[in-house]
């Protein structure tokens, strides 16, 4: 990806990036005469980056208007995505690892970082689905693919996977989604509605009530406030790690950060909220770096959608709030190894120009 977009501004810009991520941890090796961990940092540092880099790559192939490359890409989407819903349908069979060793509780199929694959369940959802909505117009399709992932969610034991759908869905669906009502649409409307949707929901609910996790929810909703309950506890990992902030960061490490490691050997266990532990690892400049990126991308997105040169950049508008909020509620979002590059695919679709992709 690097060689590719070798030769363009984007490269002072992911140079800039790594300076400034890096910086802290060099001040940090510095001032310490501690150098083992600087190699570390640089490796999780590349967790952003590569997020990045990403962008820049899937941002310069569609600006090159060749249809071809752009169905490759989303060919390699739809395969990636069933290799992944492969994966966690295997739990029915009683193969991959659970996603909660005590009581066997989920599936990571056989990921090994399982607190990234429901951002990566998101995003592959989210673009698949807008296809089949938007782009192919199938409504039918669209409702039961929604059901599936539902249920994928549900294997994960994800409760954010779930909300996640749930939220993207709904803004496909009454958001992006201009149909023109008929008859024969009214009718399968209401089939669904009277014999469809009452008997999965039936199923959902028993398949539901079955699996651990529900009394795992149900024990931490009982001993939790709704606060806590929501951001699994994230929330009191984050007052924590303020009170050592303010107790022992020094005015440079509040400024640029310590790197990864010194922010990990405060509290031996990251916030997982996003923006949170940009802050604290990375200080100031950091947080206001990733935050100017996303302010940057919705501006984008939000300029391209109000032309109908660009029918994906509604879909990054959306979609880009939708992982921001969950990125503030259960993190493992923007530096995910796994979910990474659809991530930064999704937000490149934005460039898609009307005349650049066929659908059969």
């Amino acid at each position: 990806m690097l060689i590719r977009i070798l030769g363009t501004t984007t490269i002072t810009i992911i140079y800039f990036a790594f300076i400034t991520f890096c910086l802290g941890s060099v001040v940090q090796a510095l001032t310490s005469f501690s150098f083992g961990f600087v190699f570390q940092d640089f490796i999780k540092t590349t967790k952003y980056l590569s997020l990045l880099i990403a962008f820049f790559y899937f941002k310069r192939i569609f600006q090159e208007n060749n249809s071809k490359i752009v169905e490759k890409v989303f060919y390699w989407l739809e395969f990636s995505y069933w290799v992944f819903a492969f994966n966690i349908v295997i739990k029915l069979l009683h193969l991959g690892y659970p996603m909660y060793e005590y009581g066997e509780i989920g599936t990571r199929g056989f990921f090994y970082a399982g607190n990234e694959i429901s951002s990566l369940l998101l995003v592959t959802y989210g673009i698949i689905a807008h296809k089949i909505l938007i782009v192919d117009q199938n409504r039918i399709k669209f409702f039961f693919f929604f059901l599936f992932n539902i249920f994928l969610a549900i294997l994960i034991s994800s409760k954010t996977s779930v909300l996640g759908i749930l939220a993207t869905s709904f803004f496909l669906y009454f958001t992006l989604g201009k149909f023109n009502v008929n008859l024969t649409a009214v009718k399968r409307l209401l089939i669904s509605i009277g014999i469809i949707i009452p008997t999965v929901l039936f199923f959902m609910y028993k398949t539901i009530l079955s699996l651990p996790i529900i009394v795992r929810l149900q024990y931490f909703w009982e001993k939790l406030d709704f606060v806590t309950f929501i951001f699994s506890s994230r929330n009191l990992e984050a007052k924590k790690m303020f009170t050592i902030y303010n107790d022992d960061f020094t005015i440079v490490q509040k400024l640029i950060g310590g790197g990864q490691y010194f922010y990990e050997s405060k509290t031996h266990h990251i916030v997982e909220i996003d923006l949170l532990d940009i802050f604290f690892a990375y200080g100031i400049l950091g947080a206001l770096l990733f935050c100017f990126f996303i302010i940057l991308l919705l501006a984008q997105s939000y300029k391209l959608k109000k032309t109908s040169k660009y029918p994906y950049a509604n879909l990054t508008f959306i979609m880009s709030l939708v992982l921001f909020v969950i990125s503030s509620i259960a993190g493992h979002i923007y530096n995910s190894g796994i979910a990474g590059n659809f991530i930064a695919l999704l937000f490149a679709m934005m460039y898609i120009k009307k005349n650049e992709r066929q659908v059969t």
